[in-house]
């Protein structure tokens, strides 16, 4: 079965976290502290924090922000977690459908679902797509509202302007995933990035027991233990030396998929800046004929609203777009370790699925 995507790590990831264990020393550390230093470098951020996952991150964002009791604007088409982290900082998630082009906020939507009691917008760069168009922009900065990027899978990604601007780096705080799914993994894991010292601080206390520098037993401030541990940025390193590379795999992979699959394709982007997490096209039909054929796909997350775990009732169309998109993307074997043959061999089925 060709998976429809694996982490890619080696021998040098290995090998570095082997040389942690046998220090002694796997707690939150110096490899820590090198790593959110070179991922802060790598995006172009003052400052990183690494954390247990991107919906520590989102949900730490909130409470650095202060935004406590409010309602908090999340697109109808994401990973659960976004929703989740809202809630988990309590707060109350406010579904909004999206733009058929890239499944990304709708600006228009976002304006209609403003009040009074709205604290922050959190867009999702679906699948390495920019999240925040200038109206989204421009509504937030006219409404006085916070703007937390969920860049869980965009790493790598830039926007289309001359001078390359790495998604989830403009906003309070922008939150990456480090889960075996994303370009750079270490298993589980998240960072946050902000370019504000006074949220810095708030989110380093936030995520260690309300400590800043000193690291004792004295806790001046409210925190929680979300911290990240030398094992896991042993590995996050290697992966950050490796990220060059994987990033150019990733376009590789996508380009082929589209020199063959066009007419499929959910959303072609053409500048160079994009780095597509996966390989999205329309084509849920081809789920078990792909599997019979040994090739493993994955539909798109459901539609928030679809889902039993939110706690509010909802109706399809109240969010038309989201509807349709849920029921039509799917997600192609798009690890950076599959190989051209294998991806034409893909192609070769799903051009014989379509004639």
């Amino acid at each position: 079965m060709i998976p429809q995507v694996e982490p890619d790590l080696s021998e040098l990831e290995a090998q570095a976290a082997y040389e942690v264990v046998l220090s002694g020393w796997v707690n939150e550390g110096k490899l820590s502290d090198e790593f959110a230093r070179k991922f802060a470098e790598t995006v172009g951020a003052e400052y990183a924090i690494p954390t247990t996952s991107c919906t520590a991150a989102l949900s730490l964002a909130l409470m650095a922000l202060e935004i406590h009791g409010k309602e908090v604007i999340v697109p109808d088409i994401t990973m659960i977690g976004t929703a989740m982290a809202v809630k988990l900082s309590g707060n109350t998630p406010v579904l909004v459908d999206v733009r058929p082009e890239d499944a990304c906020l709708d600006a228009e939507a976002v304006k209609k679902a403003i009040n009074s009691q709205t604290g922050a917008i959190i867009p999702v760069h679906v699948n390495g797509r920019n999240g925040i168009s200038s109206e989204l922009q421009h509504v937030a900065t006219a409404n006085g509202l916070p703007i937390v990027e969920d860049a869980a899978c965009c790493l790598g990604s830039t926007y289309q302007c001359e001078a390359p601007v790495q998604l989830g780096t403009t906003g309070s705080v922008g939150c990456f995933s480090l889960a075996a799914t994303k370009i750079i993994t270490t298993g589980q894991g998240g960072v946050m990035v902000t370019n504000d010292p006074n949220i810095y601080e708030k989110l380093t206390r936030l995520k260690d027991w309300g400590r800043f520098e000193n690291k004792g037993t004295t806790h001046p401030a409210l925190g929680f233990n979300f911290k990240f541990n030398d094992i896991q940025a042993a590995i996050a390193l290697k992966q950050l030396e490796r990220l060059p590379k994987l990033v150019d795999r990733k376009k590789q992979i996508y380009n082929r998929y589209k020199e063959r699959l066009n007419d499929l394709m959910f959303s072609t982007e053409d500048h160079a800046g994009f780095c597509p997490w996966y390989v999205d096209i329309k084509g849920q039909d081809f789920v078990e004929p792909l599997r019979q054929a040994g090739i493993g796909t994955t539909p798109i997350w459901p539609a928030l609203h679809q889902q039993g775990a939110m706690d509010h009732t909802y109706r399809d169309d109240e969010f038309p777009t989201s509807t349709a998109l849920a029921q039509e993307i799917l997600w192609m074997p798009s690890s950076t370790k599959i190989t051209d043959n294998q991806i034409d061999y893909i192609c070769d089925v799903i051009g014989n699925l379509s004639s």
